[in-house]
């Protein structure tokens, strides 16, 4: 299996490079040798697999059990032969206990297009039937073996689907026909998810005639298989090379949205966005959802190009996916605020319980976006009059508008204060409901003195139940402010 652990450290690489997961490298013979920290540098990765004979699948595992923190986040990936040199039994018990705590495990058997592989088909009979995914992989269909892996998808519906064959669980134990044991074995931990070893074969290891339980997966006879779409069936992964965006039609736009990879679903749903359709909004909530629980620390351009689609199709069904997102706690740390900016706009009214939640993040983007789409409801009217002393001035500015628009005086101070530093539509249009006299005379003064905004301080003035209002548009009149704005 030296072909596998050149690929697979290549892709541990370039993995390393996404910021929306974290990546770790581990080799193993008998001992652990964990390359994680040279992952910027293929090439060191390469020259530091320099392990001796054995294979000890079990430390491996148990190594990889001491790296997780979050099992439903974790995705260990284990490229083996599944020729154990240590204790099977162990071995089968610590993948177990991997599974059952929800850690997503798969045994790859080989990441090559070098031949038929060789593997212990009891070992991975029984990996199979703990619920393991367990199957050889060409380095062209990795990166979509890595992407359904990441989504939790179906991977035996996915290698059916491109032609690839699984071990299932069976009854007995049948031992391929090149059964030398590996001699030099390899392992590679994906941290988040976890490639773990690859062994060097013996001379023609690969080369026998295949007994009846191994997989035959580099066949040219083995086409890949294309089948018709049905309902809750997936297509496999789309590249955005492959396709004119442009030029599909609308249903093939949406049909591609959900399965698409990660750079043709940006511009696919980007499309969808500039097209404002409407059909397209289930797909893209479906995009959304598809990397629940990443981007902790970074954006997730997948769902943002989701997001900015969803804003640019808007009304209520738009509004109301936005509003599912937030509430099933899809979007996570920067990708978040994209989320509540894309509420705001969409003028989504959040439920009282997502509003406080949002209302106490530590972001303040994310604090400003939920003033805008909290309901007035007793457990967040406070929160909001807490929030004019924040110390970020836009999301005092935001709590004030939302308290404005529902009559609460506390915000009359600073909305004034924004009249006459930085008046804004919004803030003209907050402070109608509480406006005083001076807040009147303020609305009069940027009505004649700032054209963009005329037309909105006005609409303030007729709103506002002020005795002043009606005297300040009168003279506005007079002058040929209020007529000119009206035209």
């Amino acid at each position: 299996m030296a072909t596998s652990v050149v690929y697979a450290s290549i892709f541990a690489a370039v993995m390393a490079l996404l910021p929306v997961i974290a990546t770790k490298l581990f080799c193993f013979d008998t001992a652990i040798l964990d390359l994680s920290d040279e992952l910027a540098d293929p090439v060191e990765v390469l020259f530091g697999v320099q392990l001796d004979g054995g294979t000890d699948i079990s430390a491996a595992l148990a190594y990889c059990q001491g790296l997780v923190t979050q099992p439903g986040k974790t995705h260990p990936v284990l490229i083996s032969d599944l020729y154990e040199g240590g204790n099977a039994a162990e071995m089968l018990e610590r993948a177990a206990a991997m599974v059952s705590s929800g850690v997503n495990l798969v045994a790859l058997l080989a990441l090559s297009d070098d031949g038929r592989p060789s593997y212990d088909t009891g070992n991975a009979q029984k990996l199979a039937a703990l619920g393991c995914p367990v199957f050889a992989c060409t380095p062209d269909r990795f990166p979509d073996l890595m992407a359904q892996v990441l989504c939790r998808a179906d991977l035996h519906d996915w290698a059916a689907r491109t032609g690839i064959a699984t071990v299932r669980a069976g009854e007995g134990v049948r031992r391929a026909a090149s059964s030398e044991q590996c001699s030099g074995p390899v392992p590679v931990d994906i941290a988040g998810m976890t490639l773990a070893e690859a062994c060097s074969p013996m001379p023609g290891a690969h080369n026998g005639a295949m007994c009846d339980g191994q997989l035959d997966l580099f066949s040219a006879s083995m086409p890949p298989v294309e089948p018709g779409r049905q309902p809750g069936c997936r297509v496999p992964c789309l590249d955005v090379s492959e396709l004119d965006i442009s030029a599909l039609d609308d249903e093939s736009l949406i049909a591609a949205i959900p399965d698409a990879s990660m750079v043709a679903s940006r511009a696919l749903a980007a499309e969808a966005g500039r097209r404002r359709l409407n059909a397209a909004i289930p797909a893209l909530e479906t995009l959304c959802r598809r990397l629940i629980g990443f981007g902790h620390h970074r954006l997730v351009p997948e769902q943002v190009a989701a997001l900015e689609a969803l804003t640019m199709i808007r009304g209520s069904s738009a509004a109301n996916a936005v509003a599912r997102i937030l509430a099933s706690g899809v979007v996570e740390g920067p990708t978040l605020a994209i989320a509540t900016q894309a509420a705001a706009q969409l003028k989504v009214s959040l439920p009282p319980h997502i509003a406080i939640e949002l209302l106490r993040h530590a972001d303040p983007q994310t604090r400003a976006n939920a003033c805008r789409c909290a309901r007035p409801h007793a457990a967040t009217l406070p929160l909001l009059v807490d929030l004019l002393h924040d110390l970020h001035e836009e999301v005092a500015s935001a709590a004030a508008c939302a308290l404005g628009r529902v009559g609460r005086p506390e915000a009359r101070t600073l909305l004034g204060r924004l009249l006459r530093k930085a008046p804004t539509a919004e803030v003209i249009d907050a402070v109608s409901a509480i406006a005083d006299e001076e807040c009147c005379v303020l609305l009069g003064r940027i009505a004649r003195d700032r054209p963009a905004l005329t037309k909105t301080a006005l609409d303030a003035l007729k709103a506002a139940d002020a005795p002043d209002a009606d005297r300040i548009i009168a003279g506005l009149t007079r002058t040929g402010i209020a007529t000119s704005s009206a035209r």
